[in-house]
């Protein structure tokens, strides 16, 4: 993401007006942010266990430690693709070549969160080849 989107961004949210505050956070060596980090809900993300994903998300607090009093539940994950899911309504869709450990993750979440009842796994792995996972064939809207 580059300025001119952040401005954007900015502006959608005031016409809507939406109060929200918008802060950029550098991501040295991902392509996305999204890449490391999924939102569940507004109190859950998922995180890649991978260096990257571990320094993002504490970049990403101390970003926004002065602008929010909010506090997340960080659940890890194998790797950048575990990490990549897509929340829609109340199903999460996750990659079906996550390994054990990142499924009990998932299924955790569908028993923790009341909003959330099913995970459905789909292949993905063709389009990893190209570096590419759930949410790059994906327009997240958060509403």
């Amino acid at each position: 993401t580059n300025e001119a989107a952040v401005r954007v961004l900015k502006d959608v949210l005031k016409s809507n007006n939406i109060d929200t505050p918008v802060i950029v956070v550098p991501v040295p060596n991902s392509l996305h942010y999204k890449c490391c980090i999924t939102c569940v809900d507004e109190y859950n993300l998922i995180v890649s266990d991978t260096f990257d994903g571990r320094n993002l998300i504490q970049n990403s607090l101390n970003c926004i430690k002065n602008v929010e009093n909010h506090r997340y539940n960080l659940h890890y994950v194998e790797n950048d693709i575990s990490a990549n899911v897509v929340r829609v309504n109340n199903i999460l869709i996750a990659p079906e070549s996550a390994n054990r450990q990142s499924k009990c993750v998932y299924e955790n979440l569908i028993n923790t969160i009341d909003e959330l009842n099913d995970i459905r796994y789909v292949p993905n792995d063709e389009f990893t080849k190209l570096d590419g996972s759930l949410t790059c064939r994906s327009i997240l809207i958060w509403g």
